[in-house]
């Protein structure tokens, strides 16, 4: 934490997989989640993850979910090395982060954390 803090970063809360007696895809670490920041009901939560287990975990846990593929670790590319990619790769690497995000239950998947705030302002409607 003090190496993030040091970032700028300050999380509301902040639960670890060793914290609870099992971790994901098990909805433990959300249910501790709720509970530390008294969020009820699950339903209204979105969980936005980049990996298989995460997204299990927001769909064990009765959330939305929201899978990130290009920035995240299926993709695995740094932003200069995606950039520099073919635009006919970065189309089959966005169809394979996308699929398996899917497969694991994510209601939507978008390409960055930056594509979050419109998604939201689209589910509003």
């Amino acid at each position: 934490m003090p190496v993030v803090a040091a970032q700028g970063y300050a999380p509301d809360n902040l639960v670890c997989a060793d914290d609870l007696p099992v971790g994901r895809p098990s909805p433990l670490q959300m249910y501790q989640t709720f509970t530390d920041l008294r969020v009820y009901p699950p339903s209204k939560v979105i969980k936005v993850d980049d990996t298989e287990p995460g997204i299990a975990e927001g769909v064990a846990s009765g959330c939305l979910t929201v899978g990130v593929a290009m920035s995240g670790n299926i993709v695995g590319l740094t932003p200069e090395d995606l950039a520099a990619t073919a635009t006919a790769e970065v189309v089959r690497l966005r169809a394979i982060a996308t699929d398996r995000l899917k497969a694991a239950g994510a209601d939507h998947v978008i390409d960055s954390i930056a594509d979050l705030p419109a998604l939201i302002e689209r589910l509003k409607t």
